[in-house]
């Protein structure tokens, strides 16, 4: 028995330093909505984890923010809603983020795991 650590694949949410300007909040009570019938995804005032959650539970990997964002954020998204049942599927996520110089990177993200071996 021991502790190995496992590379899994993740994303990397990332920013442009431009983007990490113009998404600086103007304050305002938070409001997180994403709204079918015009296609988009509005966030006021609210953290960069609020959009790494909703990226999250929407793909089928783990997204990280390497956005470099202390504050919280003021976005927009147009993006293409996909209604299944209480699911809702954001299909466009790199061309909606890129938009606003925010960008998935492929990568893989190390957890530590305990190892048991089979058998004495």
């Amino acid at each position: 028995m021991d502790l190995r650590e496992v590379l899994q694949p993740c994303y990397y949410l990332t920013a442009s330093e431009s983007a990490r300007l113009q998404l600086a909040t103007h304050g305002g009570e938070p409001v997180l909505r994403i709204n079918e019938e015009t296609e988009s995804l509005l966030l006021v005032n609210c953290p960069v984890a609020a959009l790494v959650y909703i990226i999250t539970a929407t793909q089928s990997l783990q997204v990280i923010d390497a956005t470099g964002i202390a504050g919280n954020i003021d976005l927009v998204l147009n993006i293409n809603v996909s209604a299944r049942g209480d699911m809702v599927h954001i299909l466009n996520w790199p061309q909606a983020l890129a938009a606003k110089g925010l960008h998935l990177v492929e990568g893989q993200s190390g957890t530590t795991a305990l190892y048991i071996k089979n058998g004495w």
